[in-house]
């Protein structure tokens, strides 16, 4: 990813979402020390910005 959570991946992102994107977004949420259901691997709005911005 191109903020560096991508340590799941074994060749890189695909079109296809899949678990290693999840456990990936996981790993990114949990550094901007969002907990619980903020930090369920799947990117809302806030996710989206912060990953690409």
């Amino acid at each position: 990813m191109r903020k560096g959570y991508g340590k799941y991946y074994r060749v890189g992102p695909s079109r296809d979402w899949d678990e290693a994107d999840r456990l990936n977004v996981v790993d990114f949420q949990h550094a901007q020390k969002w907990t619980g259901s903020d930090a369920d691997g799947y990117p809302g709005p806030e996710s989206w910005l912060r990953l690409f911005s």
